[in-house]
């Protein structure tokens, strides 16, 4: 597809690791507010 670029030879889409960055961020947003708990 036109639409997805390959950001490495493993076929990781741009979309995938939009999606990852966004998961650790939420984690890591988790942590910070148990910590504070």
């Amino acid at each position: 597809m036109a639409t997805k670029k390959k950001v490495s030879d493993q076929g990781v889409t741009v979309e995938e690791v939009n999606y990852l960055l966004t998961k650790l961020r939420d984690l890591r947003n988790d942590l910070e507010s148990n910590k504070r708990q």
